[in-house]
């Protein structure tokens, strides 16, 4: 038996040579691994090629994430669509304990928490989800320093997840050049294979996330793929990205903008049509086909749900609500309260007014966004910034799209330090040190409440048991402010939260009236020469009896 120990993701690494037999592998055949471990548990792991350009013989791999310490053995085997399985080698392995605090499967795998409302590690850890949006991250055109320097930035800023695009970009003709690495294009041309040198190139980036603690929502391809290809090579697709990739702790997106046809399609609504419903037959092919059950969702033109025609395939919800700026703030309240109302899944606004896009959507309306989904029922929020999705190099600017337009020309490097990327890792670390994960949307707190038709008013939410109550003014208020729902004779606290410079003001309790309601004081200099809210600009109102920590400890 070999002793193995895993490697600092807790992954364990196979490497597998082509017999060249002809009663072994055939041309067309996949590897398949079954694993074994303790007490009895069995995974059934596909394996992928490996780049083959350096050498005579090709390879192949595996990856397997035992969840584990303890005793293995695996038994590798040639699968093919025109012959029984063959063997190809048979092993076993030890895993030994980790040392503590350095085990990657301590806190498990991402799951949709038992309310239906958020998301959570498998130890039980509550996830919050905040994600930018590097579409187009396997680009030579950010070299491997500057994605490190990327990694880096999102990690200290507060961000938690990377949402990627795996080699079939959008906003592009397939296997256009400019979706190339130094591997080549993901595909061989007119679809014959996958190009396994793509994605040995790929790997880099996917373990750079992993190693800063991010973790990489990996979507599949864009949806018209499905119609300019076929739904077989989107399953060959999706089976060589769950080998390559189901073992890291990731989240997989099935497609983006799932059903909308090619920009120049000349039968777009039959080909909306067909992704509908080839993309779900895909979604149970990734479900049977992914060992682990890593989360599974989808990207959509507006509403996740509507992509499939079984909605119960998805962990979660996407949303898509905009890139218009202000204009776009009705679609998002209507977007995120439909889908919270409809239950079932957890929902985040998956991708929403680039921050610069169309020369606005700026600082404030990230602020904005952030806080409108998540106290509208979001269990998290997806950021992301113009020049830096399609990885805009100052020298290589990524260019028009199919329809001729470029979206923008400013380079990642530039896009990476738009500000609006510091604000929202502001509310999302002041966000963590509250139980934000208990918090549904209190739209009678506030009156008059906000609504799609006036986004600007107070957002509010509360925890079921009235113990913390967040109210966000996307506006300043210029008035005394009502705020209701409180137990009569209650005495709560009450701070306020500069979301632009993220300092945290103490205020005097207050007791809820009679009728159970508290008053914000208007514009009066009664708190050290200023007014209860310092500043003409958003703030966010915190109430409650909750255990949190004071001006003074932030």
């Amino acid at each position: 038996m070999d002793h193995m120990r895993t490697d600092h993701h807790g992954i364990a690494h196979f490497e597998f040579a082509d017999p060249q037999s002809a009663d072994e592998r055939q041309d067309g055949d996949a590897l398949e691994l079954i694993v074994e471990g303790p007490a009895g548990r069995r995974w059934r792991v596909p394996g992928f090629a490996r780049g083959s350009a350096a050498t005579e013989a090709k390879r192949f791999g595996a990856r397997f994430s035992p969840p584990s310490a303890g005793e293995y053995s695996y038994r590798a085997q040639w699968v093919g669509p025109d012959a029984p399985r063959r063997p190809a080698a048979d092993g076993s392995f030890a895993i030994d304990e980790a040392t503590p605090g350095e085990d990657a499967r301590r806190r498990g795998r991402l799951r949709a928490a038992a309310d239906g409302r958020h998301l959570e590690w498998t130890s039980g850890e509550p996830f919050l989800w905040l994600a930018d949006t590097w579409w187009m991250a396997f680009s030579p055109r950010i070299d491997d320093a500057g994605f490190t320097a990327l990694c880096r930035d999102r990690k200290a800023k507060g961000f938690s997840v990377v949402q990627l695009v795996a080699g079939l970009f959008p906003d592009m003709p397939p296997l256009d050049e400019r979706g190339a690495n130094a591997g080549g294009t993901a595909w061989l041309p007119e679809f014959a294979g996958v190009n396994p040198d793509y994605y040995d190139e790929a790997d880099r980036r996917i373990e750079t996330i992993v190693d800063h603690g991010l973790v990489p929502c990996i979507v599949g391809c864009w949806g018209y793929y499905l119609s300019l290809a076929s739904e077989a090579t989107m399953r060959e697709h999706w089976r060589h990205l769950i080998a390559r990739y189901a073992a890291y702790p990731v989240v997989f997106c099935l497609a983006g903008e799932t059903r909308m046809p090619y920009y120049l399609s000349p039968d777009p609504e039959g080909d909306r049509a067909r992704q509908t419903e080839g993309w779900t037959r895909v979604a149970r092919f990734v479900r049977e086909t992914d060992p682990y059950g890593n989360l599974l969702t989808t990207h959509p033109d507006q509403r996740g749900r509507e992509q499939l025609t079984d909605a119960s395939l998805l962990d979660f919800e996407m949303l898509q609500t905009g890139h218009s700026d202000r204009a776009s703030l009705p679609f998002t309240v209507t977007a995120v309260r439909e889908s919270h109302d409809a239950g079932e899944m957890p929902v985040i606004d998956s991708e929403v007014c680039y921050e610069g896009i169309g020369a606005a959507c700026r600082e404030e309306v990230q602020r904005y966004l952030f806080w409108i989904c998540l106290l509208n029922g979001a269990c998290g929020h997806t950021y992301g910034a113009n020049g830096l999705w399609q990885a805009n190099g100052a020298d290589a600017p990524y260019g028009p799209s199919p329809h001729g337009m470029e979206w923008g020309d400013i380079p990642w490097t530039d896009a990476m330090n738009l500000p609006g990327s510091a604000a929202v890792g502001r509310q999302k670390r002041f966000l963590e040190d509250l139980p934000w994960w208990t918090l549904e949307p209190a739209h009678g707190v506030t009156d008059p409440p906000a609504s799609a038709e006036h986004p600007m008013r107070p957002h509010a939410a509360r925890s079921p048991d009235g113990g913390l109550c967040l109210v966000y003014f996307p506006e300043y208020p210029w008035r005394a402010f009502e705020l209701g729902g409180f137990r009569s004779g209650t005495e709560v606290s009450l701070q306020v939260f500069d979301p632009v410079r993220g300092t945290l003001h103490d205020r005097p309790n207050v007791t809820a009236d009679a009728d159970g309601q508290i008053t914000i004081p208007g514009p009066t200099p009664d708190y050290e020469g200023r007014a209860f809210f310092p500043f003409f600009q958003d703030w966010l109102l915190i109430v409650g009896t909750v255990d949190r920590p004071s001006a003074g400890e932030k």
